[in-house]
Formats: structure tokens, sequence, C-alpha cells
């Protein structure tokens, strides 16, 4: 009894050896799941790592574009103020009477061919009545 006790045992052994050993496929699937794992970790990786470099571009973009438009507010005023104190300039200096306002018109004129940013120059008495412009 003994001997059959312990050849029962063995059997038990083995069958659970058997069973803790995987099949074939198994280690197929396993490999295949995991290759497939491995592939959508690189590829979120790459996808998470382009949007990070694509985000600091436009960031860049858009502080290089902000820091332009200020600029050109900045040259535009500057280009106004320095317009407008040499009219002041030029009237006080040589008055705004009728006999001026010719040369003041062609002063008015030379200043809106120089500066592109210049359309039209005006200069206007206290009740907003056109004395001098600088349009032909």
């Amino acid at each position: 009894m003994h001997a059959v006790l312990q050849r029962l045992g063995r059997l038990m052994r083995q069958h659970r050896a058997a069973r803790r050993k995987p099949s074939t496929s198994m280690v197929a699937a396993l490999f295949v799941v995991m290759a497939c794992l491995l592939v959508l970790g690189i590829n979120g990786w790459r996808s998470i790592s382009a949007r990070q470099q694509q985000l600091a571009e436009t960031k860049t973009s858009a502080s290089n574009l902000a820091r332009a438009v200020s600029q050109h507010a900045n040259d535009t005023l500057r280009v106004a103020d320095t317009t407008l104190i040499s009219i002041v300039q030029q009237v006080e200096a040589d008055g705004l009477d009728a006999d001026r306002s010719q040369s003041m018109h062609q002063f008015l004129m030379r200043l809106t061919q120089e500066i592109p940013l210049l359309d039209k120059l005006t200069i206007m008495d206290s009740q907003g009545r056109w004395l001098v412009n600088s349009q032909q």
C-alpha cells in the first residue's frame, strides 16, 4: 500500500508540473500581446514627444509674433510723434498765414511721400476748419 501511495504521489506531482508548464500556443499568444503592447507604447511615446515639440515651436512662434507686433506699434507711434513734433515746430517757426500756406502744403506733401505709414496730413484751426493739407 505504501508503494501505491508513493506512486500516486509521484503521479500527482508530475500532473501538477505538467499543468504549470505553459503550452507553446500560450507562449506564442503572450509574445504577440507583449509585442503589440510594445509597439503601442513606442507609438504613444512618439506621438506625445511630437506634440510637445509642436507646442514648444508654436509657443516660440507666438512669442516672436507678439514681439514683432509690439515693435511695429512702437515704431508707428514714434513716427507719428516725430512727424507731429516737426509739423508743430514748422508752424511755430514760420506761422500759418496765407503766404506760408503753400510752403506748409509742400512740407506736408514731402512728409507723406517720405513716410509710407502716413496717408494724409491736415492742419486745422481751433474751430476744426482745414487750413492746409498734404493732398494736391
